[in-house]
């Protein structure tokens, strides 16, 4: 791997977004954060580092790969088994 990868220069404003059904196996109880029957902040969490690996996927080179260094999430509000949540990532910057 490059210390210092080019291909990143292209993905500024790319963009990538996934609808995710919540599943039993999504669910606080299932992944021990909680106690609840409702979408794990955990897993809300690899959703959205899901979709950020797919806005960048095409841009990137097989020699390159990312890793993320800071995440500010807020979960405002539950999410039930069988409810539908949608992920959006846009690439703002690369340091």
């Amino acid at each position: 791997m490059s210390a210092a990868c080019t291909c990143l220069d292209h993905v500024v404003g790319n963009a990538a977004q996934r609808e995710f059904t919540v599943s039993p196996r999504d669910t606080a109880i299932a992944l021990g954060s909680g106690s609840v029957n409702v979408l794990a902040t955990p897993m809300a969490i690899a959703w959205c580092e899901a979709v950020t690996t797919i806005a960048i996927s095409e841009a990137i080179c097989d020699d390159c790969t990312t890793v993320g260094y800071k995440m500010d999430f807020i979960h405002l509000s539950p999410t039930s088994v069988g409810e539908t949540v949608y992920a959006n990532a846009l690439v703002e910057s690369v340091s």
